[in-house]
């Protein structure tokens, strides 16, 4: 049988689901040995993964951010714990941001609800993203908020969270963003594409 050193090199060199449901398997050890790794301890010293991962440069970079999300989506509020208690959150806020998008949950919800108040387009991107398609009256809340974002993809996202619940009301707010030239033309296209899906739904139009 593997050890956990070596199921989580396995994983950095193969980035399967199998691989990394194998390093969950291990449990509480498996988040905080990858925690101890990738942020590499501030209060002691980490002992370096063994055997050593073939992967290197951006790809073992991709490799670490799937298995950091991975495991932390297993175990979640040990890992949010985790990164809070450490400072860590300040650190990388973006990639336990997008590793939210898709959880469940008031904690997860209240952090991405966090998130969407920054000043930084692509942070409040992820975060609105992750609220748009929850049916909550906080999540709603925000995503209202957003509807006229200065940003056009944090106003993509919030527009197509409210076509969720007032398909009416979406289909207007998106033709308005296909008809306006300052939006950039690869959100535009998005936008198209979100009111074609609505007009084969017999929405809108």
């Amino acid at each position: 049988m593997l050890t956990l050193d070596a199921a989580i090199s396995k994983f950095l060199d193969s980035q399967s689901d199998d691989d990394l449901n194998h390093v969950i398997t291990y449990g509480r050890p498996a988040l905080d040995r990858v925690l101890d790794l990738y942020y590499r301890g501030r209060d002691k010293k980490v002992p370096p993964l063994t055997p050593s991962p073939a992967v290197h440069g951006y790809d073992a970079a991709d490799a670490w951010g799937i298995l950091v999300a991975g495991v932390g989506r297993a175990f979640l509020n040990e890992f949010l714990d985790w990164v809070e208690s450490r400072g860590y959150l300040r650190r990388d806020p973006l990639l336990i941001v997008s590793m939210l998008k898709g959880v469940d949950g008031t904690r997860a919800r209240d952090m991405l609800a966090r998130y969407a108040r920054h000043r930084d387009w692509l942070l409040r991107s992820h975060a609105i993203e992750g609220l748009q398609w929850r049916d909550d009256g906080d999540s709603i809340s925000v995503i209202e908020h957003h509807v006229f974002d200065r940003d056009p993809l944090v106003r993509l996202y919030a527009r197509k969270g409210v076509a969720r619940r007032d398909r009416e009301r979406g289909w207007k707010l998106l033709t308005e963003m296909l008809g306006d030239s300052r939006v950039p033309p690869m959100i535009r296209e998005e936008a198209r594409i979100s009111l074609d899906r609505m007009a084969a739904e017999g929405a809108g139009g």
